[in-house]
């Protein structure tokens, strides 16, 4: 995620906590468990769901990532994230 999620949908590294909710989500997706994130508003919650199902998806450990928003228009940003991050770096995003 260091290598090609900063810039995407991370704007920098993340903290020690964000680094430890990272592992956990990839030992979630090791063990075939749900994982559900309890943070405050504003701390990066989303982006650390996006580079997980990014991680999945690249992996092969998930074909079709579920991530849960809280109407329409947030799950359409998530999977708009999502797919620019397997776009080639030179294609415009609409």
């Amino acid at each position: 995620m260091q290598t090609y999620c900063i810039g995407i949908l991370l704007d920098d590294a993340p903290p020690p906590k964000g680094v430890s909710i990272l592992q956990e989500m990839e030992r979630a997706l090791n063990d075939v468990r749900p994982y559900m994130i309890m943070m405050g508003r504003g701390n990066g919650k989303t982006c650390y769901v996006e580079c997980a199902a990014c991680y999945a998806l690249a992996t092969g450990k998930r074909r079709f990532p579920v991530a849960i928003s809280a109407n329409a228009r947030a799950a359409c940003n998530i999977l708009n994230d999502i797919f620019r991050m397997f776009q080639e770096p030179d294609t415009p995003f609409a």
